[in-house]
């Protein structure tokens, strides 16, 4: 659990950090993005972690839109992502009495690793690729990665808590 609790940690961290290479304005919402997934976690209380998550992410695509660095936000976004899925993880074990085996925690974390060296890696190869789109294009590809990311990972979370 410490263990876990440390990986958000250094989840948010990154997080926050990276959209500091935008505006330095943007450092500013992702605090408070950063701020609701620690309340969310302090007070066990899933809404506020996802709020956090959707506040840093929103972050990343505006600092987009301002001329950011597409490859630290893009990194930004998965660190948030991370933390978001580890972070109702820890909130899942509240319901469970006795901590879950180790083989557990660790599967959960290759997947978790191996989709999000996979998003990654196609969101870098969209970047490496430079195609003539539209602005509206671009964000509907967008949103359609991060919401494929986030499927994802609720079918790993859920073939998680029915291998229970």
């Amino acid at each position: 659990m410490k263990r876990l609790t440390w990986l958000v940690g250094i989840c948010l961290a990154a997080a926050w950090g990276l959209l500091g290479f935008g505006e330095p304005l943007f450092l500013i919402s992702g605090a408070v993005g950063v701020g609701l997934f620690i309340l969310g976690l302090h007070r066990r209380q899933e809404l506020l972690v996802q709020a956090g998550f959707v506040v840093l992410v929103l972050t990343a695509a505006v600092s987009t839109l301002n001329q950011g660095r597409e490859l630290a936000l893009l990194t930004s976004v998965c660190a948030s992502l991370a933390a978001w899925d580890l972070s109702s993880y820890l909130l899942m074990l509240r319901f469970v009495g006795d901590v879950p085996e180790e083989n557990l925690t660790r599967k959960r974390l290759l997947r978790l690793a191996g989709i999000l060296l996979g998003g990654w890696g196609l969101g870098f190869a969209a970047l490496a690729s430079r195609l003539e789109l539209g602005f509206s294009a671009i964000l509907l590809l967008g949103l359609c990665v991060v919401l494929g990311l986030a499927l994802s990972i609720m079918v790993l979370r859920r073939h998680d808590e029915n291998s229970w």
